[in-house]
Parts: C-alpha cells; structure tokens; sequence
C-alpha cells in the first residue's frame, strides 16, 4: 500500500525537512513493527532516527559513510551497490530488498513495515511480510524440503546474484530435495567436489561453509541440496524434460531446474546472469525476484 506520498526529491532544506516530519506522521499512523530506509542521505537518515524514536530499524545504501555510520549505532544496514537511477524502479529495488530481509531472518512473517524511500525519488509504502511472496512460497514448499532450507538457499542465491564473478554476472542451479531421484535424473559434468568430505563441512547453515558453495554452485550444472541441507553434489547435468513449458528468453538452465522440480519432488532455485532470481516445483515457476 502506497501512502500519498511520492514525489522527486528537491536537493535538502525544506523539502528534505517536510519529507521527515512525513515519515513521523506515518509511523504514528501505521505503527509499524520495523521501518526500513532506502538512502545514501545520512543527514536525512539520522533525521529519521531522532523522529521515529524507538522503532526498530533497517537500512540499505551504497554509502560507506552512511554504512559506517548505522554500525556505530546497531543498526543492521545492507550495502548495496547502488539505488536505482530514478523513477519507479527504486521501489521494486525496495520491495527485493524487503524480500532478502526476510530470506534473511531480519524480518519475521506478520510484521508490518514502513518502508522509506530517500533517493530519487521520496516515497514510502506500507508493506506487510504476511503479503509476501517468500511467505506464501514457504508455506508452498512445505513437505517438499523445510522452508528453512529454501529460505538459506534464498539467501546464498541472493549472494552469488550480486557478487558474481571476477566482475561479471553469472548463473547458479540449486536442487533441493529427493536427492536419490534427482542423481537418477542427473549425471555428473564434472568430478564431485563435495564427495568424501565430513557432513559438518557439506551443510549450508553455517555462514563459514557457503563462500566454498557459491564458488562451486557458479561452475555449470547443478548442485544438489538434500532435505537435511546437505550438499550431496555439484556439477550435474540435468536431464530435461521436454513436455515443461517455460516463457521465451529463458535457457537451458530455467529448462533443467523445471524438469526436475516436474520430474521428482524436489524445488529448483535458478539464478540467472540476469539478476532473477526463480523458483521452480511442479514443473511450474512459483516464485520470482529481481535480485538486487
């Protein structure tokens, strides 16, 4: 839901005052559970802070400054390369970062959030965790693989979208789930990188084990997850099933995660070199995000 609210941004002085005085009003309104900003304006930013008082807040900006900033104070803050060039673009790079906050666990379902755009653009718009896609996906999944697992991946998806490599985007296949059928209906392209090695050094929940995923899950083929979040495999290719339908402009490796999101029970996540991130079961695309 957009508040009437939304306009160019005047360069500071009175309107940046206005604009605050805005946000105050909201928050009484709405009473949010956490308010997230949009902005590379720390004077703005901590203007905010001294007006909203106590609610928890997130930050996103390409500023180291303003990023330097919000540590001393606590206050999680995601760097991001930088907001989008102007118009209404902004506020979808919002809604996918409000999406990676949640993926995660910076946001939990049933909160309410007032997001805040100070960019290009100055807008805010209420935003309810319960409408969104990750939300209904987790319930999707649901006896197919844990949503913790997908929620996980989600969030190594978003890291290998926005890192790449060596400067460029690239692309990554995640299986998940019913591993025994998915190695039935895959073979492998290269040497098993993950065989032999100690389960406790295969599983994706520990922050210090997913730099080594995201490198080999950028290699072609796919990587292979299994219910408890164990990599069983990377660098399989996957058989595909020639009667999925997917839209035009989508390759091979949007083919090979729907074939076998179709043909087993597990869930495909695809990242594109595009950015998009996709996730497959059925056979159907059931959930999409641009990265940011």
């Amino acid at each position: 839901m957009f508040f009437p609210w939304a306009r160019r941004a005047s360069g500071g002085g009175w309107g940046t005052r206005a604009f605050v005085r805005t946000v105050g009003f909201h928050v009484l309104q709405a009473k949010p559970d956490k308010l997230f900003v949009l902005t590379d304006d720390l004077a703005f930013l901590e203007a905010v802070l001294d007006e909203v008082g106590e609610v928890p807040l997130l930050v996103a900006t390409s500023s180291e400054r303003v990023e330097r900033a919000m540590a001393s104070r606590g206050v999680p803050c995601e760097r991001i390369l930088k907001p989008a060039a102007s118009g209404f673009q902004v506020l979808e790079q919002a809604a996918s970062l409000l999406a990676k906050a949640f993926a995660s666990g910076l946001l939990d379902p049933h909160e309410k959030v007032l997001a805040v755009v100070a960019t290009a653009l100055h807008a805010t718009f209420l935003f309810n965790v319960d409408d969104m896609g990750l939300v209904n996906l987790s319930r999707e999944v649901e006896g197919a693989i844990p949503p913790e697992l997908l929620e996980v991946v989600l969030d190594i998806a978003f890291e290998v979208a926005r890192e790449g490599r060596e400067g460029s985007h690239v692309g990554a296949l995640f299986v998940l789930g019913d591993s025994e059928r998915v190695m039935e209906h895959s073979r492998p392209r290269i040497i098993n990188p993950f065989h032999g090695h100690a389960r406790q050094q295969r599983l994706v929940y520990p922050p210090e084990n997913r730099q080594t995923l995201k490198q080999f899950a950028q290699l072609d083929g796919a990587t292979l997850i299994d219910e408890s979040g164990v990599v069983v495999a990377a660098g399989r290719y996957i058989q595909i099933n020639w009667d999925v339908y997917l839209q035009g402009g989508l390759g091979g490796r949007h083919l090979a995660g729907a074939s076998i999101s179709k043909d087993t029970r597990a869930v495909a996540v695809v990242v594109s070199s595009s950015n998009v991130i996709r996730v497959f079961k059925g056979g159907r695309e059931i959930y999409r995000v641009n990265a940011v």
